[in-house]
C-alpha cells in the first residue's frame, strides 16, 4: 500500500491534483464574481469549474489505485478480443457472397476492388484510390 503512494507516477499525479483542483476551485470562484457582477453566461462557468476539479481528483484518485498488472491484462484481452472479432470477419467475409460466374462485369470490378485493397498504396482526399 505504502508503495503505491510514493512511486514516482503518483508523485506526479499527487503533484498534478495539488495544482489542478484548487486551480479550478479559485476559477470558479473567480467567475462567481463575474456572473454577480452581470455578465449571465459566467453562471455556467461557475458550475464548470468545480465539476473539473472534482474530475481532476477523480482521475488522481485512478492513477494512484491502478495496478499496472491489471491493466496490461485488460490490453492483452482487448488485443484478443479485437483478433477473434477480425478472424470471424475474415471466415464471414470468404463465405458472404459469391457473384454469379456469368456475370462478367460484377466479376471484372470485384477483381478491381480486391487490386486497390491489396495495393497497400496510401489514400488521400486528393487520391482517393491511391494511384500515385
Amino acid at each position: 500500500m505504502r508503495a503505491r503512494w510514493f512511486t514516482p507516477r503518483a508523485l506526479l499525479a499527487h503533484l498534478a491534483v495539488m495544482i489542478v483542483a484548487p486551480g479550478c476551485l479559485i476559477a470558479g470562484w473567480w467567475q462567481m464574481t463575474v456572473a454577480l457582477s452581470g455578465n449571465d453566461l459566467s453562471f455556467v462557468y461557475t458550475v464548470e469549474w468545480p465539476v473539473f476539479a472534482v474530475i481532476a481528483i477523480v482521475m488522481w484518485w485512478q492513477l494512484v489505485h491502478e495496478d499496472p498488472e491489471q491493466l496490461e491484462d485488460r490490453r492483452r484481452q482487448r488485443r484478443a478480443a479485437k483478433e477473434s472479432q477480425a478472424n470471424a470477419r475474415a471466415s464471414t467475409e470468404r463465405t458472404a457472397f459469391q457473384p454469379d460466374p456469368g456475370d462478367e462485369e460484377l466479376i471484372a470490378y470485384n477483381r478491381y476492388l480486391a487490386s486497390l485493397g491489396a495495393g497497400g498504396k496510401s489514400k488521400t482526399w486528393r487520391d482517393p484510390w491511391g494511384e500515385r
